[in-house]
């Protein structure tokens, strides 16, 4: 969920210049480090390893979406991107964050039902903090041009022991809640 420009000096070799505040804190398109801070490897990359890691995966991946977009505005006059993650439970005090990117990358008419339905499961739902939405969300969250986006993060404790990384007690109550919102969002959304 990175811009493929957002490369890391300090993990890359032959790089220099200013970045943004995710990629200098270590979580840029290729991260340096793991969510609790662990360096993920034991030297640097060269410039050539990272580039060809960006056109092999994250490349592919966003030409597929993007012509998943494309097909289907042209089909149905509109294209809605719920961009799904994690976050760590230390994240938030909340169970869920709806990232709209401060309502300019969807109508309130997806927010607002995509909120209701996760407050109806009993759950607190957080607007834009600490997640607005990333790359995908501003990529694709241009309402006036018929392709809206909106980042869901799912507090992990939820479904995850996050020190065992093994699913928890609550991991199968999750997968129900979250197939029942998926199909009353594709049901309510034609």
């Amino acid at each position: 969920n990175r811009d493929p420009s957002e490369l890391d000096p300090a993990l890359i070799e032959d790089l220099e210049g200013p970045v943004g505040a995710k990629t200098a804190a270590g979580y840029g398109v290729i991260p340096r480090l793991a969510g609790d801070g662990t360096p993920l490897y034991a030297r640097r990359l060269t410039l050539a390893e990272a580039t060809h890691r960006i056109a092999r995966v994250h490349a592919p991946y966003h030409q597929a979406l993007g012509d998943l977009m494309q097909a289907t505005r042209a089909t149905h006059g509109r294209a809605v991107l719920i961009d799904w993650h994690s976050m760590p439970a230390r994240a938030a005090d909340v169970e869920v964050v709806l990232g709209d990117r401060h309502g300019s990358a969807c109508a309130a008419r997806l927010t607002r039902p995509l909120r209701a339905l996760f407050e109806g499961l009993g759950w607190r739902v957080a607007l834009n903090h600490p997640y607005a939405g990333g790359y995908s969300t501003r990529r694709w969250g241009r309402p006036d041009e018929g392709f809206e986006a909106v980042q869901v993060e799912i507090n992990r404790r939820l479904y995850l022991d996050e020190d065992t990384l093994e699913p928890s007690p609550g991991y199968g109550a999750l997968l129900k809640a979250l197939s029942r919102i998926i199909a009353e969002l594709c049901g309510s959304h034609r």
